[in-house]
């Protein structure tokens, strides 16, 4: 990032989160499937708590990897919500 396409971070953050709007569009839900006892399970993104194995997937079924290719998750914590969105820390 350059300091005149993004001279704050507030910048930057508003930035990454259209892009996210764009990859996910309004009213096209993310599909999530928690593993409970070896199998996957679709649940809603607010029954994720800490420990459990979790993946995410577009409304099309698209497996949806984090920054490093992975695309199976442990959760940290429980999920939180913003205006922004839905958030949870992962291993």
């Amino acid at each position: 990032m350059n300091k005149e396409q993004y001279p704050n971070q507030a910048s930057a953050l508003e930035a990454l989160q259209r892009a996210a709007k764009d990859i996910v569009p309004p009213g096209k839900d993310r599909i999530v499937e928690k593993k409970v006892k070896g199998k996957w399970v679709e649940v809603p993104f607010s029954q994720l708590t800490s420990g459990c194995t979790f993946r995410l997937f577009t409304a099309e079924h698209e497996p949806i990897p984090d920054a490093r290719g992975n695309f199976e998750f442990i959760a940290s914590c429980k999920p939180t919500q913003d205006k922004s969105g839905n958030h949870i820390k992962i291993y």
